[in-house]
């Protein structure tokens, strides 16, 4: 979360409008074939994550389990965006190779 604050501080002080594009994964248990193996428990902790960027809930992304393997980013995400964005829009959630995957923009 400190990240992301620093990062929104230096932001703030650009004068360009500037846009922050995080890249990471969810869940990698979601099917037999998926790299961290399957854990069918796992599908339960995407949905969660998927909601929670869909809906821009920044304090969902602080508390993320150890199965999404992208948490970090996520949290950087949080304290960006903290208390939460102004609009949050889903572009595309699904689990290819049974790697949670998450497209959207949030809007500050």
């Amino acid at each position: 979360m400190a990240r992301g604050r620093r990062l929104r501080t230096e932001i703030d002080q650009l004068v360009e409008p500037t846009g922050v594009l995080i890249v990471a994964d969810g869940a990698n248990t979601l099917t037999p074939a998926a790299p961290g193996g399957y854990h069918p428990g796992d599908v339960d902790v995407q949905l969660a994550l998927d909601d929670a960027l869909a809906c821009g809930d920044t304090a969902a992304l602080t508390r993320l389990p150890a199965q999404v393997v992208g948490r970090v980013p996520f949290q950087v995400l949080a304290g960006l965006a903290e208390p939460a964005p102004r609009s949050a829009k889903e572009l595309y959630r699904g689990a290819p190779y049974g790697v949670g995957y998450f497209a959207g923009v949030w809007q500050p």
